[in-house]
C-alpha cells in the first residue's frame, strides 16, 4: 500500500510541476542565501503562470524576495532536494508532503494553492453517463496518478463494485485520446489538464464529475519548504506568500496577463498555445478555495481539509495510520 504514495511522489517529479526552465539543477546547499528562495514552483500548465506572474510585477522584488528557479533532474524530487537544503521553497502534492513526513523527512506545507480535489471523471457531454453508477459495465482509462488511484476507492464510497468497471492504465498523454477513440467512456484525471485536452481531443464539450462532490475531498497543491528554513528565516517565507497571495488575486482579475507572463518569463518552449493556457488558468482558479478556508486569506489551509486528505491517504494510499496529520503543515505564514 506505502507504494502508492510513493509513486505519487516520483510521478510529480516528471509531471508539470517541475517544468525544465529554470536556471539552474538542483546541486550544492543553497538554502536561505540572502534575500534569494531557491525554488521550483514552474509548469507548463496555465495554472502555473502565478509566480512569473507575481515576479513580472515586481511583486516579490517589493516584499524583499528573489526568486531563483531550479531545474529538477530526472532523478530528483522536491521533497528530497527541501529536506537537504538544496532547494527552498517547491510545489507539489499534499499526499506526498504527508508520505514523506510520515517518513522522516523534515519538510512541511506552508501554503495552499489549488486546494480543492481537482480529480474528476470526464465523458462526452452528450454521453448517457451522468453517475459513477452508470459507469457499470464501462471502460475507464487512468494514469497511474493520484485520481487513477483513488478510483477503485471513490466508487466503493458511493456504492459501485469496482470489479463492475473495467479500469485500463495508459500514459497520461494518451488519455484523451482513449476518450476521443471510442476505446474508453471515461477517463479520470484532473479538472484543469485532462477535462481541457479531452475536449480539444473531441472538438465537442465534456461532463465531469468531481471527486470532491462524490464524497473524496481534499487539498491538491501545495507549496512545501523545510523545517530548516522556517526556523533560520521565516520573514523570506513570509514575503514569498505575501507576493503569492498578491499575485493570484492579480490573476483572478486578468487571467490573459497572467497567461503573457509565463511565456515571458519562461520562454514558450513546452508550453500548449494560449487558449489552452487560459482554460487551465481558468478551470483552476475555482480551486484555490474551499467552504472550510472561507472568510481566510489566500493560502490559509485548513485543518478540515488536512484531516479529510490525511483519512483519505490512509485508507486509499498506505499512509501511515498513526500519522499526525497536523504535522505537515502550518498556517504560521498565511494567518499574518
Amino acid at each position: 500500500m506505502r507504494s502508492r504514495l510513493t509513486l505519487i511522489a516520483a510521478l510529480l517529479a516528471a509531471m508539470s510541476l517541475i517544468a525544465a526552465c529554470g536556471s539552474n539543477s538542483g546541486g550544492d546547499d543553497k538554502s536561505s542565501s540572502g534575500d534569494v528562495l531557491h525554488v521550483s514552483v514552474l509548469g507548463v500548465q496555465g495554472q502555473y503562470c502565478v509566480i512569473p506572474y507575481g515576479e513580472k510585477l515586481g511583486l516579490y522584488s517589493d516584499h524583499g524576495v528573489k526568486l531563483e528557479h531550479e531545474t529538477l533532474q530526472p532523478t530528483q524530487t522536491v521533497g528530497a532536494l527541501l529536506a537537504s537544503g538544496k532547494l527552498d521553497v517547491g510545489i507539489t502534492n499534499a499526499y506526498t508532503v504527508m508520505q514523506l513526513r510520515s517518513e522522516g523527512s523534515p519538510i512541511k506545507a506552508f501554503m495552499g494553492q489549488y486546494q480543492n480535489q481537482a480529480s474528476v471523471v470526464v465523458v462526452p457531454a452528450s454521453s448517457d453517463i451522468t453517475s459513477l453508477a452508470d459507469l457499470k459495465g464501462k471502460t475507464v482509462a487512468s494514469s497511474a496518478s493520484t485520481s487513477g488511484q483513488l478510483f477503485p476507492d471513490l466508487l466503493k464510497k458511493n456504492g459501485v463494485d469496482p470489479k463492475s468497471v473495467k479500469q485500463v492504465t495508459v500514459q497520461t498523454s494518451a488519455l484523451a485520446q482513449s476518450l476521443a477513440s471510442g476505446r474508453a467512456d471515461a477517463i479520470t484525471g484532473a479538472k484543469y489538464a485532462e477535462a481541457i485536452s479531452a475536449a480539444d481531443a473531441l472538438g465537442k464539450p465534456v461532463r465531469t464529475l468531481l471527486y470532491s462532490d462524490l464524497g473524496m475531498p481534499g487539498i491538491t497543491v501545495v507549496y512545501a519548504t523545510s523545517d530548516k528554513l522556517m526556523k533560520a528565516d521565516p520573514k523570506k517565507l513570509e514575503g514569498f506568500v505575501a507576493a503569492t497571495q498578491a499575485a493570484i488575486e492579480a490573476a483572478k482579475k486578468d487571467p490573459q496577463a497572467c497567461i503573457d507572463a509565463q511565456k515571458s518569463v519562461q520562454g514558450t518552449a513546452g508550453l500548449p498555445d494560449d487558449a489552452t493556457l487560459l482554460k487551465q488558468l481558468e478551470a483552476a482558479l475555482p480551486l484555490l478555495s474551499t467552504p472550510n478556508t472561507k472568510g481566510h486569506p489566500i493560502g490559509w489551509m485548513s485543518p478540515v481539509d488536512w484531516n479529510q486528505s490525511g483519512a483519505l491517504a490512509k485508507a486509499s494510499l498506505g499512509l501511515d495510520a498513526g500519522f499526525d496529520v497536523s504535522s505537515a503543515y502550518t498556517d504560521q505564514f498565511t494567518e499574518k
